[in-house]
């Protein structure tokens, strides 16, 4: 469907763009995986001394998230540019000069925190997100069995390292959640900064990943006479396209692409009535999303 809606160019520079923001979500699931391991061998170690368990302090989850978003930010400036390429052959859309600053904008604000320990709010928010699924889950257990250990029976320590570690497992589980939400968040985010203050760029057209794991928020299907939202087109400046900015729920991978005039296929696209996100009913988004 992309190929028939944007072109081939743009369709298959979509489809590269997609893999490297798959890519890159990846690396950052295995990264939390690995934070995940650090901070259940540590809780293991803790009791094994015969120490109450306690959660690594913020800088540790700070410092994952401030590399993260660098990393994702650093992509969205890639793909913007090459983007821009893509869409315009001839190359009548300006370069907007947010797109070299925006990156070296993170990059003095990651220098400033390691200096200074401010840190962006938003990022600041996220970081201690992860941090309080650690700190409940763990806490949640050793409230139940802390009596147990301090009986100073081995077996029984034993068994609260299994029930500290499980439930430090499930927190990473969690943590992997909003690392993948957050990437395309952030990536979509970024992009949408970019393209905002480019005049050339008219509006967005919203493409999901079609698949068996697609949902009702993000599918071209329609439901109860409410549709999903692929292959339509939100104009800039809208507050809904702000508002339906994927990520759209836990775990979107959809995204929005830029349309502009001076491409043809984007013409047909910006100027077809039925073709605007205005025009239909859509699934609300999840109840306290946004």
């Amino acid at each position: 469907m992309a190929a028939f809606l944007l072109g081939e160019d743009h369709a298959r520079f979509m489809s590269k763009s997609s893999d490297l923001q798959d890519r890159l979500e990846q690396k950052w699931v295995s990264e939390a995986n690995k934070l995940g391991y650090i901070i259940a061998s540590d809780l293991e170690s803790q009791i094994m001394s015969g120490k109450s368990p306690r959660v690594p302090g913020k800088r540790i989850f700070r410092e994952f998230v401030f590399r993260h978003y660098m990393e994702v930010v650093e992509l969205a400036n890639d793909t913007a540019i090459a983007e821009t390429q893509v869409i315009d052959h001839e190359k009548r859309l300006a370069k907007s000069p947010r797109i070299p600053r925006k990156l070296a904008e993170v990059r003095k604000a990651y220098d400033i925190w390691k200096r200074t320990g401010r840190m962006p709010k938003g990022l600041a928010d996220q970081a201690a997100k992860i941090q309080d699924l650690y700190l409940k889950s763990v806490h949640k257990v050793w409230k139940r069995y802390s009596e147990d250990f301090r009986a100073g029976d081995e077996v029984g320590r034993f068994d609260i390292v299994k029930k500290v570690k499980k439930a430090a497992d499930v927190a990473n589980s969690r943590a992997k959640n909003i690392v993948r939400t957050e990437t395309t968040n952030h990536y979509n985010e970024v992009r949408a900064e970019i393209y905002d203050q480019n005049e050339g760029i008219w509006g967005y057209l919203f493409l999901a990943i079609r698949d068996h794991a697609t949902t009702k928020w993000c599918t071209d299907k329609t439901k109860g006479g409410k549709r999903g939202r692929h292959g339509l087109v939100y104009k800039k400046g809208d507050p809904l396209t702000t508002k339906e900015r994927p990520s759209c729920h836990w775990n979107c991978r959809s995204e929005m692409t830029p349309l502009t005039p001076y491409n043809p296929r984007h013409k047909r696209l910006i100027e077809n009535d039925f073709m605007q996100r205005r025009n239909h009913t859509c699934h609300p988004l999840p109840e306290g999303w946004r």
